[in-house]
Protein backbone atom coordinates (compact mmCIF):
# COMPACT_ATOMS: atom_id res chain seq x y z
CA UNK A 1 0.00 0.00 0.00
CA UNK A 2 1.78 3.34 -1.02
CA UNK A 3 0.92 6.39 1.24
CA UNK A 4 -1.51 9.14 0.07
CA UNK A 5 -1.36 12.45 0.88
CA UNK A 6 -4.96 13.54 2.44
CA UNK A 7 -5.63 17.34 2.57
CA UNK A 8 -8.77 17.68 4.74
CA UNK A 9 -10.54 20.94 5.05
CA UNK A 10 -12.75 22.02 8.13
CA UNK A 11 -15.88 22.75 6.92
CA UNK A 12 -17.42 23.96 9.51
CA UNK A 13 -15.46 26.29 10.87
CA UNK A 14 -14.86 27.99 7.09
CA UNK A 15 -18.68 28.19 7.09
CA UNK A 16 -18.36 30.28 10.34
CA UNK A 17 -15.78 32.36 8.76
CA UNK A 18 -17.53 33.04 5.75
CA UNK A 19 -21.22 33.93 8.28
CA UNK A 20 -18.84 35.92 10.81
CA UNK A 21 -17.41 38.32 7.79
CA UNK A 22 -21.31 39.01 7.01
CA UNK A 23 -22.40 39.31 10.34
CA UNK A 24 -19.29 42.18 10.28
CA UNK A 25 -20.40 43.52 7.31
CA UNK A 26 -23.76 44.11 9.03
CA UNK A 27 -25.75 41.71 7.47
CA UNK A 28 -28.01 40.32 10.24
CA UNK A 29 -31.17 38.49 8.67
CA UNK A 30 -28.55 35.70 6.84
CA UNK A 31 -29.91 32.76 5.20
CA UNK A 32 -28.41 29.88 3.74
CA UNK A 33 -28.98 27.63 1.14
CA UNK A 34 -27.63 24.28 2.03
CA UNK A 35 -26.41 20.94 0.65
CA UNK A 36 -28.17 17.49 0.48
CA UNK A 37 -29.17 16.08 3.87
CA UNK A 38 -26.99 13.13 4.79
CA UNK A 39 -23.60 14.88 2.75
CA UNK A 40 -20.84 15.09 5.72
CA UNK A 41 -19.90 18.16 4.29
CA UNK A 42 -23.28 20.01 3.89
CA UNK A 43 -23.95 19.04 7.32
CA UNK A 44 -20.70 20.48 8.92
CA UNK A 45 -21.40 23.82 6.70
CA UNK A 46 -25.06 24.41 8.53
CA UNK A 47 -23.55 23.74 11.46
CA UNK A 48 -21.04 26.27 11.02
CA UNK A 49 -23.54 28.60 9.95
CA UNK A 50 -25.32 27.82 12.84
CA UNK A 51 -22.59 28.25 15.66
CA UNK A 52 -22.12 31.71 13.32
CA UNK A 53 -25.75 33.06 13.82
CA UNK A 54 -25.94 31.67 17.09
CA UNK A 55 -22.57 33.37 18.79
CA UNK A 56 -23.74 36.65 17.21
CA UNK A 57 -26.84 36.72 19.28
CA UNK A 58 -28.92 36.09 15.73
CA UNK A 59 -29.82 32.56 16.11
CA UNK A 60 -33.00 32.74 18.31
CA UNK A 61 -35.04 33.46 15.70
CA UNK A 62 -36.06 30.98 12.82
CA UNK A 63 -33.12 30.63 11.00
CA UNK A 64 -34.10 30.46 6.63
CA UNK A 65 -32.24 27.28 5.57
CA UNK A 66 -33.07 26.09 1.99
CA UNK A 67 -31.65 22.86 0.86
CA UNK A 68 -30.24 22.85 -2.56
CA UNK A 69 -28.32 19.81 -4.22
CA UNK A 70 -25.05 21.61 -5.16
CA UNK A 71 -26.16 22.08 -8.56
CA UNK A 72 -26.88 26.24 -10.09
CA UNK A 73 -30.56 24.76 -10.59
CA UNK A 74 -31.03 24.44 -7.16
CA UNK A 75 -29.35 27.45 -5.63
CA UNK A 76 -31.81 29.81 -7.77
CA UNK A 77 -34.75 27.62 -6.99
CA UNK A 78 -34.10 28.07 -2.83
CA UNK A 79 -33.12 31.67 -3.80
CA UNK A 80 -36.86 32.38 -5.54
CA UNK A 81 -37.71 30.63 -2.30
CA UNK A 82 -36.02 32.86 0.41
CA UNK A 83 -36.77 36.04 -1.78
CA UNK A 84 -40.06 35.51 -1.98
CA UNK A 85 -40.80 35.32 1.99
CA UNK A 86 -42.05 38.37 3.52
CA UNK A 87 -38.71 39.21 5.37
CA UNK A 88 -36.04 38.53 2.73
CA UNK A 89 -32.32 38.06 3.33
CA UNK A 90 -29.80 40.69 3.29
CA UNK A 91 -27.45 38.01 2.50
CA UNK A 92 -27.04 34.69 1.61
CA UNK A 93 -24.52 31.95 2.19
CA UNK A 94 -24.48 28.75 -0.46
CA UNK A 95 -22.72 25.94 0.70
CA UNK A 96 -21.28 25.57 -3.14
CA UNK A 97 -20.13 27.87 -5.52
CA UNK A 98 -22.66 26.55 -8.25
CA UNK A 99 -25.58 27.45 -5.78
CA UNK A 100 -24.12 30.56 -5.38
CA UNK A 101 -24.35 31.10 -8.76
CA UNK A 102 -27.79 30.71 -9.28
CA UNK A 103 -28.70 32.92 -6.23
CA UNK A 104 -27.02 35.34 -7.42
CA UNK A 105 -28.82 34.95 -10.45
CA UNK A 106 -32.23 34.96 -8.50
CA UNK A 107 -31.31 38.22 -6.96
CA UNK A 108 -33.56 40.91 -7.47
Amino acid sequence: MTDSPVFRHDERRAAQDVVNHLIDLGHRHIAMIAGPDGHIAASARCDGFRDAMNSAGLGNEPLSIELGDYTMRSGLEAAQRLFSQSEKPTAIFAANDDMAVGALTAAP
